[in-house]
């Protein structure tokens, strides 16, 4: 009973110790950008994020949840409770369910159409959840929007 004592605690302490707290964030960027249903006041969109690890070891992770901003307005938010594993020094992708105020979409794409400003930057902001950490791992990417169709 002694042993079978000693194997579950050290299994529970190795299991809590291949997480180390001091983690790299992830560096997450938008992939793709899929277009759902359109309501009278909401769009369903599917982002895809590009998720990359920069640390030496793999990272489970058991969620996320996104913000995006585009040209500095607040344009979609949601979440993923799929379960991923970023291989260590590698990417993996994952798709998020994300709703957009309808109108804010519609400003951005008339921005983009009528070619107003050199750029159309967004901002993507989140949180990665890792199973046995009890905080999410924030993470925060900068880029442009479409670029090659201003050009």
């Amino acid at each position: 009973m002694r042993r079978l004592f000693l194997c579950v605690a050290l299994l529970w302490l190795a299991g809590c110790a291949s997480v180390p707290k001091n983690l790299n964030p992830p560096k997450v960027s938008l992939a793709d950008i899929e277009f759902g249903d359109f309501g009278l006041l909401e769009q369903k969109m599917v982002l895809t994020l590009r998720l990359q690890n920069p640390n030496n070891i793999d990272i489970p992770l058991d969620g996320l949840t996104t913000q995006l901003e585009v040209n500095g307005q607040a344009l979609a938010q949601g979440s993923s409770r799929e379960r991923v594993t970023l291989p260590r020094l590698g990417e993996a992708t994952v798709r998020l369910n994300v709703t957009s105020n309808l109108s804010g979409l519609i400003k951005q794409l008339r921005l983009l159409r009528s070619g107003q400003g050199q750029q159309l930057p967004y901002l993507l902001r989140g949180q990665a959840f890792i199973p046995q950490r009890s905080e999410p791992v924030p993470f925060e990417y900068q880029g442009e929007l479409l670029p090659q169709l201003r050009h």
